[in-house]
């Protein structure tokens, strides 16, 4: 997609349905995570990152906020 990605967005889930769940819930790992937004650094992305999580979850603020810290830890001065 190069420049014309416009965000990316994150969530994780079962690695069979699009269920949205917090990151590091499901199959995602850090490692995988780090990788997509060096990637994203490859093609010269300056976009938003976008967290995407289903409205039924538990604590949705909470896992906004532990969402982003862990989008922050996998960036690419994280290694």
């Amino acid at each position: 997609a190069g420049e014309r990605l416009g965000y990316i967005h994150f969530d994780d889930n079962d690695g069979r349905d699009d269920l949205h769940w917090p990151l590091l819930k499901g199959r995602l790992t850090d490692a995988d995570i780090h990788r997509a937004i060096l990637a994203a650094g490859h093609v010269n992305y300056t976009g938003a990152f976008c967290l995407e999580l289903a409205r039924d979850l538990d604590d949705p603020l909470g896992n906004l906020r532990k969402g982003k810290e862990i989008l922050q830890r996998c960036g690419p001065l994280s290694s």
